[in-house]
């Protein structure tokens, strides 16, 4: 699920309703805090710059128009407040860390933001597949069974798991191409 296909109206997130704001949490507490953790290097640190994230999020949500200003405002906020815990260490780290801090950030930050939302949407589409095919596809692709490893948990072939992974790869190359399509 993506912030852009979300199931929640903006007049309710506007008005402070609980639900939607917990909705919003759910699908992007975890991509926060990887984001900022990955800049700071520090579990409880990254997680109290989550937490001040939300809850200005939180106390500004009656200023936001679509979900992409939503997703915008968070990254941003989290960006900044990893910026200023690196501005209060001690001197002679700062320079270091900023140092890390730049090169993540500008090689990085549009991974951080798109990643999650192409693994779902592949998720989704794996979804879609035939029950063979997504079986194929789950145990080759998400669980990393070897073809060999693959054909004993489903009691097929070793030949029978090469063709349904060349078909399922087929028709998830058909699905993707088709919703990116419109169709």
């Amino acid at each position: 699920m993506t912030i852009d296909n979300l199931s929640f109206s903006m007049d309710d997130f506007r008005n402070g309703d609980k639900e939607t704001f917990k909705e919003v949490y759910r699908l992007y507490h975890l991509a926060i805090y990887n984001f900022v953790n990955k800049l700071i290097d520090h579990q409880q640190e990254a997680d109290d710059i989550t937490a001040v994230t939300f809850a200005k999020l939180w106390n500004l949500h009656a200023q936001f128009d679509s979900p992409g200003n939503i997703k915008g405002f968070l990254y941003v906020t989290a960006r900044n407040a990893s910026m200023d815990y690196w501005r209060s260490m001690d001197k002679n780290k700062q320079l270091l860390n900023q140092l890390r801090f730049h090169s993540q950030t500008d090689h990085h930050i549009a991974d951080e933001i798109i990643h999650p939302e192409v693994i779902a949407y592949l998720y989704d589409a794996i979804e879609d597949l035939l029950t063979q095919c997504r079986k194929v596809i789950r145990c080759i692709f998400v669980e990393g069974l070897t073809i060999h490893q693959t054909a004993e948990k489903l009691s097929i072939t070793d030949g029978n798991v090469r063709f349904q992974k060349m078909r399922g790869l087929t028709l998830l190359r058909r699905l993707i191409l088709g919703r990116l399509n419109g169709h």
